[in-house]
């Protein structure tokens, strides 16, 4: 299907839910979608970082996930991160750094946005919540609950020592 075919049946969708609610129609059973939401760094056809990570190929490229056109408003990894988790640019959180004193979890939680981001949202809107593996740079056994990351029903933590 075409993308704009997708977008237009997701809208039509989404019209027909929100007038069902609205009309008190709403079925007992209707549950939200499920999400599952997979943030790789580095993936740069051209550096063939790929070729550094076998089962990032094994599991999503070689099964058919492959994006031949993606933008990233700042292409490196904190600023990325937060941008996507926020849905405001680097400018506006500014958060421009992969490491302190200009980026990572602790520049996160300085700027406020520990209690405004993607994990919050999703659980406010009745989502269990979980993650694996690096949340941040400079997310470390040092400082995993000073303060711990909002928004998340359990996680499992591959932090990183100094």
């Amino acid at each position: 299907m075409r993308p704009a075919l997708i977008a237009a049946a997701c809208a039509a969708i989404g019209s027909v839910t929100g007038q069902q609610q609205f009309l008190g129609q709403e079925s007992q059973t209707t549950k939200p979608p499920n999400i599952v939401f997979i943030l790789t760094d580095d993936q740069d056809v051209h550096l063939q970082s790929l070729d550094y990570m076998p089962l990032v190929r094994k599991h999503l490229l070689e099964k058919g996930t492959y994006y031949d056109k993606h933008y990233c408003t700042t292409a490196v990894c904190c600023p990325a991160r937060v941008t996507l988790l926020t849905g405001k640019a680097a400018h506006n959180t500014n958060i421009t750094d992969v490491n302190p004193p200009y980026g990572g979890y602790p520049k996160f939680v300085k700027q406020g946005f520990n209690s405004k981001y993607l994990p919050v949202w999703l659980q406010e809107a009745g989502y269990n919540v979980y993650y694996t593996g690096k949340l941040f740079n400079a997310h470390n056994v040092d400082n995993y609950d000073s303060p711990y990351p909002a928004g998340f029903t359990s996680s499992v933590r591959a932090l990183v020592t100094k």
